[in-house]
C-alpha cells in the first residue's frame, strides 16, 4: 500500500520495493523558486522512514556548523520520534515527502538569513543566526 501510495502522489520519484524495503529516488524541489535537489527515500515496516540529499550537497553557513535540523551531512530532519510526529499508520508519500518539500523551503531561507523558520530543535553545536559565540573579550 505504501508503494502505491507513493507512485500515485509523486510519480516523478522512482519508486519500488528493493529487498523488503520501500526506496524512491529523483529530483524534487520545494516550491517553484527553490533549487532541485535529487533524493532518496528508504522505508522499511517496523522502522523509521529515512530521506537522504544525494546532491547537489547541504552547504554550511558557517564552516564547523552543522546544517541546521539535519541528521548528519545527506539526512534532513523531518520528524522528531519523541515526540511521536511520524507512527506506522502514515503513508510515507502523504508525510515524507511533502515534510521534505518543506525542509528544502526552510532549508534555502536559512542559508540567506542564518534563522530557522520552521520549528523542531536545532543540533548541538548551533547557534540561531549562523553565528557562533567567539572568546569574550577580557
Amino acid at each position: 500500500m505504501q508503494l502505491a501510495n507513493l507512485r500515485r502522489l509523486h510519480p516523478g520519484l522512482r519508486s519500488d520495493i528493493v529487498g523488503g524495503m520501500l526506496v524512491a529516488e529523483g529530483w524534487m524541489r520545494g516550491s517553484p523558486v527553490t533549487r532541485k535537489y535529487r533524493v532518496r527515500i528508504e522505508y522499511s515496516p517496523g522502522r523509521y522512514p529515512k530521506a537522504y540529499v544525494l546532491e547537489p550537497v547541504l552547504e554550511q553557513r558557517l564552516p564547523d556548523q552543522p546544517v541546521a535540523h539535519t541528521n548528519g551531512p545527506t539526512e534532513p530532519c523531518l520528524f522528531t520520534r519523541e515526540h511521536g510526529d511520524w507512527n506506522q499508520s502514515m503513508y510515507v508519500g502523504q508525510t515524507i515527502v511533502p515534510w521534505l518539500m518543506e525542509w528544502f523551503v526552510f532549508f534555502e531561507i536559512w542559508r540567506a538569513t542564518g534563522t530557522w523558520f520552521g520549528g523542531g530543535t536545532l543540533p548541538e553545536g548551533y547557534e540561531e543566526g549562523g553565528q557562533r559565540p567567539g572568546p569574550s573579550a577580557a
